[in-house]
């Protein structure tokens, strides 16, 4: 399934992160361009229970869309 999530910041880069884990073709918006570089450049990348996980999502500035 192809999923865009608004925001990936905290809350949302959980999100955008689990549903990557499951398979599913996840983009990424949000405003803070150095959040978006980072994401882009290193993948999202999360600790969940000890383990260190990284997905490969695509990020957009919500500028240039």
């Amino acid at each position: 399934m192809k999923i865009t999530i608004a925001g990936v910041g905290a809350m949302g880069g959980r999100y955008a992160l689990m549903l990557s884990r499951a398979g599913n073709d996840v983009d990424g918006i949000d405003g803070w361009a150095d959040n978006v570089n980072a994401i882009n450049e290193h993948g999202l990348q999360a600790n969940f229970d000890g383990e260190q996980v990284v997905a490969k999502i695509k990020a957009y500035e919500q500028t240039k869309i």
